[in-house]
């Protein structure tokens, strides 16, 4: 069964692919591009289509156009990175890549967005010109200075050939695997890129020169565009006319679209003679497409300079008024003008099919009477305007092959083309009502009757008779109905029954019965009926404040105010094709989808927007009318809706208002902190309406919600904190149909220094490190404190323990020799108090020491003249204190002072007691901020230090400077005094 399936649809698919390929028709829709609708560059000589959609074209330099704005590449333009000729051609690769011939051969760069000129290499000059482009595998060939060359678009590598002088070069086309035709004003050449050899020939035709424009191969043979006509090249030797409607035509380019994979329709850009098509398979010319000043969606000159087919089908033509397209995606909605230079004066009040020939259409139109147009072609075939009566026809519709009944305000007519009118009646109304009372619309029954709606009610007319009756009037309505009530407009009949629209609702009439219903309410805008339309079960009614939907079973209107996001429009029209339901409306026409209760604008387009319906809308086979003021609309229900708004595409990245990236990048990007302010533009392309599209984006990381911006493609974050950023960005049309894909683009956005983790686990170890160091800074200070409680303690324990001892014996020895030896115990009692006094100024210096308010230098010294003056003063010694204020407020700490204090007191009982000393000189000086020098220098006897065992003194001395770290040093001669320096850091 699997294969059953499979070969079914092998069978099938070809048809399917075939089918979505534009087939040509007499009537086709374009749409042009120039300076109305966003493209601003005329003169247009070549088009392309780059990879991501945007359209390049050529002229006064190169243009790049999405259907929203155009950027200029020109060699006047100095904003942007130029080309250097403002002529150039331009052409696509296979990969997408933009090439340019300007004064030498570019290409378009996206990472610079710039055009990077091809260099010649070795020691050839740069190339002055390269023309003839053409594009076959991974290779485009080119003419330039040095004659023929090829480029691989991939590696930039240029091969030259043999073909070295080709004067005024036109086309190049590879016509089979190995030959490359190159055409010249004056000649062609074939090319062999395998043997690097060529032959050349010159082509005419009735004795006149051939120059080939273009070449295209169909499969089985190779077709040349040229300035006589559509040639057919046969063995690579000679030309034949193959199409005798193109001949003396000048063909400027060929082309097939993407999606004909038969190659049976070529088309051909012409000098004069618009877009012809020609069928490969029958050949003949199957279409000429021609500009047509009564159609907006015509060709808008016959003059077609060069072509493009991009990979959706679609046929981009240059001219020299701007850019055309020709896709299968528009052909839904079409317009035409009966004559656009009196468009004000003509207003298509209904549209009919013709019932014996259904390719004839008929129009009512004012001051126009009754036109008959072939539907085929959308060509007026005649119009009918004998008589002032026919000017003003506000309804018709056929009664016989032959005959239409006409009404205009005030008369109702017989009609036939052949012969005019058959007969004409009034409304059998006196002349006071008469003249108040406007004919609307004609209701025909499937039994020949015809109701004719009036501003005053509904009247019947007989056919066989010619006669005319009141049915429904103002002044028989018995229910006290509102006056608008029997205003009638349109309406309809269906199985014995009328529905008719009013100014007040609807009205139902049984033409059996001649009993009326009517069904209303409040507000009145709500009621104000326009015109109504039969849709199944349901009743279509536009009216004043928008659409009212009648269900015909519960017998209830459900009012729908808001159509395509207007609050309360006017709606004017209605009508049903197949599943379609559209509405005309005071801002343009709209498709309103009934499951969603919905409306949407079926276009953007600006000449779409203009159409206010002046008839209903009238089944023209599958299609659907609508006359406006000047023309007709029409929707053709069996085309292709018009193609969905493209992916979303990000088109670069500004950091500070300055480009850092062009075009999409999937690698994450870092910027510095300092870089916070990002501009990201975007674009989409939906070309034929590009005003149709809408975005909404989202920065993760900054943004909760989408962002909506309003006729915006770009979005801006100023002041950005640090972080990791992704963007988001969705592209839709107005109607709130978005495309799936969400383009993105992510970045980082650095931290300062301070804020990195490194930096803050540094600190977080600094502070550790730090505390730590406190810590032990604290447990080494309390050590200290806990050494220097010791060794007070222990210095305590030894003067105060022996000198304790040394009273308590000397006490004991005086009592008891106070009654043998009274003198005896005198001097003992004496020695006591000398001890005890020693024990009391060693308890004071103690003290001292240990007070904190005695750390500096200036206190230390002032303690040592309190304890030296006293006794210099006794021995008649002189003694001088140094030392500078500056050392004055220089702190020592507990260990430095006493160690300090008793080292001097040490050196200065011994210049009292044993040097003889009449001068005591004590300095004080700090040694490069560092290191602090104390000098006890006396003129004493001196002695031989170096051959004397120290003494306990000097023991004790040299000791207390290794304490505090200090260095003891002792000068000293006989009879040159002694001097003794104590050296130790301070700070």
């Amino acid at each position: 069964m699997y294969k059953f399936y499979r070969c079914i649809l092998l069978l099938v698919l070809p048809l399917i692919v075939r089918s979505q390929s534009l087939t040509p028709a007499p009537d086709v829709r374009f749409e042009n591009f120039n300076s109305q609708n966003h493209f601003t560059s005329r003169q247009i000589l070549s088009i392309a289509v780059d990879k991501r959609g945007y359209v390049w074209t050529s002229g006064a330099g190169v243009q790049r156009f999405d259907g929203y704005k155009t950027v200029q590449f020109s060699s006047f333009n100095t904003t942007v990175h130029t080309i250097k000729d403002s002529y150039a051609h331009i052409i696509a690769d296979n990969d997408g890549r933009i090439w340019a011939s300007s004064g030498g051969l570019s290409y378009y760069d996206d990472d610079s967005d710039s055009f990077v000129y091809i260099q010649p290499g070795g020691k050839k000059a740069p190339f002055i010109f390269a023309h003839a482009l053409s594009v076959n595998g991974d290779y485009l060939w080119f003419v330039c200075d040095y004659g023929l060359a090829k480029i691989n678009v991939r590696t930039l590598k240029i091969t030259y050939t043999s073909l070295v002088s080709v004067i005024d070069p036109l086309c190049s086309y590879m016509v089979n695997k190995h030959t490359l035709l190159v055409s010249s004003r004056q000649k062609v050449y074939l090319y062999n890129t395998v043997k690097d050899t060529y032959s050349e020939m010159i082509l005419t035709y009735n004795n006149s020169l051939v120059k080939v424009y273009t070449a295209i191969g169909t499969g089985s043979e190779v077709l040349l565009g040229t300035t006589l006509g559509l040639f057919k090249l046969k063995n690579l030797k000679e030309i034949t006319l193959i199409s005798p409607e193109t001949k003396d035509i000048e063909v400027d380019d060929l082309h097939f679209l993407s999606d004909d994979k038969d190659k049976r329709h070529l088309y051909m850009a012409t000098d004069g003679k618009g877009l012809m098509v020609y069928n490969t398979a029958e050949k003949r010319i199957e279409a000429t497409y021609l500009h047509d000043e009564n159609n907006p969606y015509s060709l808008p000159t016959n003059i077609i300079l060069g072509m493009f087919t991009d990979n959706a089908g679609r046929l981009w033509m240059a001219m020299q008024t701007g850019i055309s397209l020709l896709s299968k995606h528009n052909q839904q909605w079409k317009i035409r003008y009966l004559d656009k230079k009196e468009v004000e004066e003509q207003s298509v009040t209904k549209i009919a099919q013709d019932p014996g020939d259904s390719s004839k259409v008929w129009l009512s139109c004012n001051n126009r009477g009754m036109v008959r147009i072939d539907w085929g072609t959308k060509t007026i075939e005649k119009s009918y305007c004998t008589t002032p009566e026919m000017r003003q026809i506000n309804d018709f519709a056929p009664i016989s092959k032959h005959r239409w009944l006409l009404v205009t305000s005030k008369k109702i007519m017989e009609w036939s083309p052949e012969k005019g009118i058959i007969s004409m009646k009034a409304l059998p109304l006196p002349d006071s009502l008469s003249l108040g009372c406007y004919i609307r619309k004609i209701i025909l029954t499937d039994r020949g009757d015809c109701y004719i709606t009036t501003n005053k009610g509904l009247f019947r007319y007989d056919l066989a008779e010619k006669k005319i009756t009141v049915e429904i009037a103002s002044d028989k309505d018995e229910g006290g109905l509102h006056v608008h009530a029997t205003d009638l407009v349109n309406g309809f009949y269906d199985n014995g029954e009328l529905w008719i629209g009013s100014r007040n609702g609807l009205i139902n009439f049984n033409t059996s019965t001649k009993t009326v219903r009517r069904y209303n309410g409040k507000p009145y805008k709500d009621y104000y009926t326009f015109e109504i339309a039969k849709d199944g079960n349901n009743i279509l009614c536009s009216v004043l404040s928008g659409l009212a939907i009648f269900d015909r079973q519960s017998k209830s209107f459900r009012i729908i105010n808001k159509l395509a996001g207007l609050v309360k429009p006017t709606c004017i029209a209605a009508g049903v094709s197949g599943r379609d339901i559209l509405l005309g409306t005071e801002v343009g026409l709209m498709k309103f989808d009934f499951n969603t209760l919905k409306a949407a604008q079926v276009e953007t387009d600006n000449e779409l927007m203009r159409v206010v319906p002046k008839s209903s809308f009238s089944a023209i086979g599958h299609d659907m009318a609508v006359g406006f003021m000047g023309g007709y609309a029409y929707y053709q229900s069996g085309a292709q809706e018009r193609l969905k708004v493209s992916e979303p595409i990000i088109e670069g990245l500004s950091v500070n208002n300055q480009p850092v990236l062009n075009g999409y990048s999937n690698k994450k990007l870092r910027f510095s902190y300092t870089d916070n302010s990002i501009n990201i533009p975007f674009t989409a392309f939906q070309y034929s309406s590009p005003d149709n599209i809408k975005f909404r984006y989202r920065l993760k990381g900054a943004d909760k919600d989408w962002q909506y911006p309003e006729n915006q493609r770009s979005a801006n974050y100023a002041q950005l904190s640090s972080g990791s950023y992704t963007f988001y960005v969705q592209s839709g049309d107005k109607n709130n149909n978005w495309n799936p894909v969400i383009a993105s683009l992510s970045f980082v956005i650095a931290p300062p220094f301070w804020a990195t983790w490194w930096f803050m686990a540094f600190i977080v170890l600094v502070i550790a490190s730090i505390l730590y160091l406190l810590y032990q800074y604290k447990i080494a200070h309390l050590k200290a404190i806990e050494t220097i409680r010791q060794n007070i303690a222990s210095d305590f324990h030894d003067d105060l323990g022996s000198t304790l001892s040394s009273i308590s014996i000397f006490s004991e020895v005086a009592v008891q020799k106070t009654d043998t030896d009274l003198a005896g115990a005198k001097t003992l009692v004496g020695d006591i108090g000398v001890r005890a006094r020693a024990m009391i100024n060693s308890m004071n210096d103690m003290v001292w020491t240990i007070k904190p308010e005695n750390d500096n230098l200036y206190k230390l010294m002032q303690r040592m003249e309190e304890f030296s003056y006293p006794v210099a003063e006794a021995k008649e010694t002189q003694l001088v204190f140094l030392m500078d204020e500056s050392l004055y407020n220089i702190k020592t700490d507990m260990v430095k002072r006493k160690n300090l204090f008793l080292i001097f007191k040490e050196a200065f009982n011994n210049a009292v007691k044993y040097s003889g000393a009449g001068n005591i000189h004590v300095t004080f000086k700090l040694n490069n901020n560092k290191t602090l020098l104390m000098q006890v220098t006396d003129n004493g006897y001196g002695f031989k230090y170096e051959s004397k065992r120290p003494g306990n003194g000097l023991a004790n001395m040299h000791k207390r400077a290794a304490e505090i770290k200090g260095k003891l040093t002792v000068i000293t001669a006989p009879g040159e005094g002694t001097e003794i320096n104590i050296i130790c850091k301070i700070t």
